[in-house]
């Protein structure tokens, strides 16, 4: 059997699947609410639509609604994203931390984080 592929989210499919793993299932109206902008009810149909053939949301149906459950969950598609960035960009996990941190852009709060992370996971 062929190992299921990694999700990868368009921007319109990622802002949709924001939506399911904070709220849980939701219908196309609860979704609409949620978004910040006038995302029209056609527009949300069509991206749950291409996110269930791809196998990450499931539709039930509830009543004359149906009801979108998220299939995948946040941190397997931030993992599968961090991969493909390390992937195409980097090489390797320590090629990014290392241009993370060269880049200056990280406040004394975050390193701090990072650096109490690092001591756990030596003590782990």
């Amino acid at each position: 059997m062929a190992k299921k592929r990694a999700p990868v989210f368009t921007d319109g499919e990622l802002r949709l699947m924001n939506v399911l793993w904070k709220r849980g299932p939701s219908t196309v109206l609860e979704i609409q609410d949620a978004l910040d902008d006038e995302l029209v009810d056609s527009t949300i149909r069509t991206l749950l639509k291409i996110l269930e053939d791809k196998g990450y949301v499931r539709r039930l149906k509830e009543g004359r609604a149906f009801r979108y459950q998220p299939l995948v969950g946040r941190d397997e598609t931030s993992a599968s994203a961090v991969r493909q960035v390390v992937n195409r960009f980097f090489g390797t996990h320590v090629d990014l931390v290392l241009s993370l941190l060269d880049s200056g852009e990280l406040s004394d709060r975050e390193l701090r984080r990072i650096r109490q992370a690092i001591k756990k996971k030596k003590g782990a």
